[in-house]
């Protein structure tokens, strides 16, 4: 592990400290989720592996279990989506994608939630009510669990057909939107709230953060448009009382990170009542990147973070926490985690 390297603050920063840490880990996984817990940290990746730390710094492997999928040979594979904190436990999400009962290749997608109460002995939780198709992000917040993610609804019958549909006069029955789901167990959930988009208007939305405060949910999207093609980009949506209405923002100050063909998804977290993100920016050295908001609308504050140049079209930072007096900041890049303790004044 590399030592810790202190960085000056500024844009608001009062400081910012990076260190390495490397992990016995595939090269192709990425941290999908970090959350503060019992005076430390506990990330989990997409395939399922667990890290903690108790000081942000010095970050090992957990060995745990109840995460993966056992003997079962049904499984296709398991995708976590991010991990929270409840009342004295942790509480994952994600999807798993299993084999049809006629052995075809085609899979079906089931969501799953996962509860712990020391990080390494996990137990899936018999859910009621999750109809989603897929989970992409989960957070704590007003004593309840948020967990967001794609369900299939009956085509609006006023929705207009892409020009690919009109040619070939095939109309899908059902189409995937971005909704969300309340729970205060973790077991037993319900739909809520409005789409986070309307309804139709992409072929593709990934949700890739919310930030929670108080009645205002701020959701960072990557979206492909019905009938684009190689064009994913980035979108905020906003809800200013808890999700039953949403509305797509036209931010500013955010340009850095709108690219030629594939946008750059920023992480967005709500910290001392207003929200930050993290994303990546630069042409010939692009870095982690840190904006602040208070309204979602307009960023400013902009900081360079520092760090390891990171590939100019990867998606984003993987995951970012709030802290006591700022953010925790990771990103995955091989075998090597990179941490950005950030102190905000």
């Amino acid at each position: 592990m590399a030592a810790p390297m202190a960085c000056s603050g500024g844009g608001g920063t009062a400081g910012v400290e990076l260190t390495e840490a490397r992990m016995d880990i595939d090269e192709d996984d990425h941290v999908n989720g970090v959350v503060a817990w019992e005076d430390g940290f506990v990330a989990v990746t997409s395939r399922g592996v667990v890290f903690r730390s108790r000081d942000g710094e010095r970050w090992a492997t957990v060995e745990t279990t109840g995460l993966g999928a056992g003997d079962d040979e049904t499984v296709v594979r398991t995708d976590l989506a991010g991990v929270t904190a409840g009342d004295g436990y942790l509480l994952a999400a994600g999807t798993r994608s299993v084999r049809n009962g006629d052995g075809e290749d085609d899979a079906v997608f089931v969501p799953l939630v996962w509860r712990s109460d020391d990080g390494e002995h996990w137990q899936q939780v018999e859910t009621e009510g999750l109809t989603a198709r897929s989970l992409d992000t989960v957070v704590a917040h007003d004593g309840a669990f948020l967990a967001f993610g794609t369900e299939e609804i009956p085509r609006p019958p006023d929705l207009e057909p892409t020009d690919e549909q009109e040619e070939s006069s095939q109309l899908p029955a059902t189409i995937p939107v971005s909704s969300t789901w309340r729970s205060e167990d973790g077991a037993a959930w319900e739909q809520v709230g409005a789409n986070l988009i309307p309804p139709g208007e992409n072929a593709y939305e990934d949700i890739a953060a919310v930030a929670a405060r108080g009645d205002d949910r701020l959701a960072s999207l990557g979206i492909e448009c019905s009938g684009c093609y190689d064009d994913y980009a980035f979108v905020l949506s906003k809800s200013d009382d808890a999700g039953d209405t949403w509305r797509e923002l036209e931010e500013h100050g955010l340009d850095d990170i709108r690219l030629a063909n594939t946008d750059v998804i920023p992480r967005v977290v709500s910290f001392d009542g207003e929200f930050v993100a993290v994303g990546t920016s630069g042409a010939d050295d692009t870095t982690a990147t840190l904006w602040r908001s208070t309204d979602g609308v307009r960023w400013t504050d902009k900081t360079r973070l520092g760090g390891p140049e990171i590939p100019e079209y990867a998606e984003s930072i993987d995951a970012i926490a709030a802290t006591d007096t700022g953010v925790i900041v990771l990103e995955l890049m091989g075998d090597r985690l990179v941490v950005w303790h950030v102190e905000l004044e």
